[in-house]
């Protein structure tokens, strides 16, 4: 490819996006760094864009960042449906802070009727919450300067009074966001008041559609490791979202996910989550170690977890605190982690596996239940399901002598 065509194609992607990154021209374009900077630095002497570490942004302020009046139409579909994952989330009595933007407005919407403690800089919030006839919030603004284009408080009076706050959730809004890079924002002044909202958070979500997924802009808000799951539409990327569930972050991206549980509802059934995948009729294992390892490895093999190290060490915490062995020749280990990708269940049986229990029986039936941070008391309700089962004498035979999976979880239904 000549020099010309590349850079007619790095200005076509500046115009598109507002940046590019070095990695992602060398990758599309089959050429090295070496070339890229130097098409980068003849383009930049030209005024077609401007160098940056790892890319380059447009030399065009107006690419960085539409006004709100601007942005707050499009995509409006895809933000009302991460609004209403993101009330999933919230429960009456939290406190909620809320970035200023037009997705994080409609998720102010959406929560508006819940008896919780909403804290924003958005004007367009405050305006609108002010005005709503059933609105419930009890509703604090953070003050500040006031930023007419966007409608936000930013500054630092207004940084201060986030410092001595500490949210239940924060919802932070962002222009664009990669894995490489983190969640951005064109504008350095609304990336500090983030920064703080973030450090303010006892939980912290990102929230953005999915046309904002790998793009970059000027500063950054933080990296990906720094929230608690990613809430966006279900158009994303599926190798990104793959990406971030591998670092850890769960991708919430649908209202009937199994990540957004409400506390006091399990959610579903035990057979609608036992699946023949995670079942195995013949574990291998004969210790309590051993059998979390293998259990595990269903759940990774299935997406259901993104790190089984860290999950076998989240189980075998859990144990320290006290035996899963819990009788009746059973044991129903549990753990709760951000590496979860899903509510999941694996079972595995065999003839017996060395195990403390309070009749002294090894257990022959091992269930290994995993759960998302997101879904609150989920793992103690399907521990409670379970036990209420296999209680009877008649539905542990059943376990034991089932000849396929499919009849292990026909038992359970």
């Amino acid at each position: 490819m000549f020099a010309e065509q590349r850079k007619s194609i790095i200005i076509d992607l500046i115009n598109q996006n507002g940046s590019v990154s070095l990695s992602n021209l060398v990758e599309l374009l089959g050429v090295s760094k070496a070339t890229i900077r130097r098409d980068l630095t003849e383009l930049e002497r030209g005024g077609y864009l401007q160098r940056t570490h790892g890319g380059a942004v447009s030399s065009d302020l107006s690419v960085f960042e539409a006004d709100y009046s601007e942005k707050e139409l499009k995509y409006l579909e895809e933000k009302r449906h991460i609004a209403q994952i993101a009330a999933e989330l919230i429960n009456d009595g939290d406190t909620v802070l809320v970035d200023s933007g037009t997705t994080t407005f409609e998720i102010a919407r959406a929560i508006r009727t819940k008896k919780i403690t909403l804290i924003t800089n958005s004007a367009t919030i405050i305006a609108d919450l002010m005005n709503s006839n059933d609105c419930n919030v009890e509703l604090i603004s953070t003050g500040g300067l006031f930023r007419t284009n966007f409608r936000a408080f930013i500054g630092a009076s207004a940084e201060d009074f986030i410092r001595n706050l500490v949210p239940d959730k924060v919802f932070i809004a962002a222009n664009g966001f990669s894995m490489q890079r983190g969640a951005t924002t064109p504008n350095i002044t609304e990336a500090s008041i983030k920064k703080v909202m973030i450090a303010s958070a006892k939980r912290v979500y990102l929230v953005a559609d999915s046309s904002k997924v790998n793009k970059d802009y000027l500063s950054v808000i933080g990296e990906i490791s720094v929230f608690d799951g990613i809430i966006t539409d279900n158009n994303i990327d599926s190798i990104a979202a793959k990406e971030f569930r591998a670092a850890g972050v769960p991708v919430l991206s649908d209202i009937t996910d199994n990540t957004i549980i409400r506390e006091g509802d399990s959610g579903m059934d035990i057979s609608e989550i036992l699946s023949p995948e995670n079942i195995t009729l013949d574990l291998k294992a004969r210790t309590r170690e051993e059998a979390i390892s293998e259990l595990m490895d269903l759940l990774f093999a299935s997406g259901a977890v993104s790190n089984k190290e860290e999950m076998v060490n989240a189980a075998l915490e859990r144990e320290k605190e006290f035996s899963t062995g819990i009788g009746m020749q059973v044991a129903i280990p549990h753990a709760k982690s951000r590496f979860v990708n899903r509510a999941a269940i694996a079972f595995g049986r065999n003839d017996g596996v060395q195990w403390p229990t309070e009749d002294g029986l090894d257990p022959k039936m091992i269930f290994l239940i995993v759960v998302p941070l997101e879904a609150m008391n989920q793992h103690l309700k399907l521990l409670a399901q379970i036990s209420r089962k296999i209680i009877h004498r008649e539905v542990r035979q059943a376990i034991l002598k089932a000849p396929t999976k499919d009849s292990v979880i026909n038992v359970f239904k």
